[in-house]
């Protein structure tokens, strides 16, 4: 399955309720209209198949002796890279393959979902999201 099709699958409730679980519900990101939101941001978003050979790959990582989840890129010479800035075309289109991890469809839609968003916005709407940030951060500074 590709990108697309395992959010579009997974159950946007149980994926907020994972999220909270495993990120914390502090970033804003971990309730349903947000995960339905990316959905059909990501819906609406034109695919870019390259055919270069990528997936994503979802694997175990130690992290300061915590093991995470880490979802990453793999090229066809088995070379792992960061995907957090890739355009979200170029995501929705890449195969999934979970390495040494057995995960339920809503878990990776989870880790997927982390993982676009953390930095993965389209550029419109993180540009807006950060004016909004900024223009309550200064409204906060002026009532201080």
């Amino acid at each position: 399955m590709n990108v697309s099709q395992i959010i579009n699958a997974s159950d946007p409730h149980r994926v907020a309720e994972i999220y909270c679980s495993h990120y914390g519900p502090d970033d804003g990101w971990g309730n349903v209209e947000s995960v339905l939101k990316f959905r059909t941001t990501l819906n609406n978003s034109i695919g870019v198949d390259e055919g270069d050979g990528m997936v994503v790959l979802i694997s175990s990582r130690k992290d300061d002796g915590d093991e995470r989840i880490d979802v990453s890129g793999r090229d066809a010479e088995a070379t792992n890279w960061a995907i957090e800035f890739e355009p979200w075309g170029r995501w929705k289109l890449l195969p999934v393959v979970c390495e040494g991890v057995t995960l339920n469809l809503d878990e990776i839609a989870t880790h997927l979902y982390y993982e676009m968003t953390y930095a993965g916005w389209p550029e419109q709407a993180l540009e807006r999201y950060n004016q909004i940030v900024d223009a309550a951060d200064a409204v906060q500074r002026d009532f201080s």
